[in-house]
């Protein structure tokens, strides 16, 4: 069903669309979203203070969102531009260099909260391990997913079941439920990404 683009739920779906078709056509948003899963299993597995929480959250937003954005300004510039042309290729670098700088900014902000919290880590190392043994095989299911190659369907339905049933382990051993509901969104776009392909071919 699909709704009007004037109504909030219309908004949402075609707003939700956006998000898709980067996942589907830009390799780095998959990259991206992989990386959302592992942040959001070391958020899920270390019992973070509130700014730590914070930043690594703001972080793999503005990441994902300014990948996004990469996207609409790439689809634009094709769009208004059918020739090779010298405004056209500094549009794209410069979008793609935005989301480089916010790259870059998210490692740092990764690295300061490890290095910080490192005692921590070390504290709970039965609670990160169980975490961690949960959390890295959803990412590579996340990976395996949101990365096109040939391989029948039913892998593809095996995939995203295995990785919806290893988010119940998640959120019961999860240190905050924030965390795996990034996993779980982060996973889901991988998913989504898989069988929209599918529907293109």
């Amino acid at each position: 069903m699909s709704l009007g683009r004037g109504t909030f739920g219309g908004s949402l779906q075609f707003a939700a669309r956006g998000v898709l078709d980067a996942a589907v056509s830009q390799r780095n948003m998959r990259v991206h979203l992989v990386a959302a899963v592992l942040v959001a299993t070391f958020g899920s597995a270390v019992p973070l203070g509130l700014a730590e929480q914070l930043a690594l959250l703001v972080s793999v937003f503005l990441v994902i969102s300014a990948e996004v954005m990469n996207c609409a300004v790439e689809s634009a510039v094709d769009l208004a531009t059918g020739e090779p042309d010298e405004r056209a290729r500094r549009a794209k670098d410069a979008a793609a260099g935005a989301v480089l700088v916010l790259v870059a900014g998210a490692l740092a902000v990764f690295a300061v909260v490890l290095i910080r919290d490192w005692d921590l880590v070390r504290s709970a190392r039965e609670g990160v391990a169980r975490v961690l043994a949960v959390g890295l095989p959803l990412a590579v299911l996340s990976a395996f997913l949101a990365f096109p190659f040939g391989r029948p369907e039913g892998l593809d339905l095996l995939a995203a079941a295995s990785g919806a049933a290893l988010l119940l382990p998640l959120a019961l051993f999860s240190q905050s439920l924030v965390f795996t509901g990034l996993a779980a969104a982060a996973f889901a776009v991988c998913a989504a990404a898989a069988f929209a392909r599918r529907g293109a071919e």
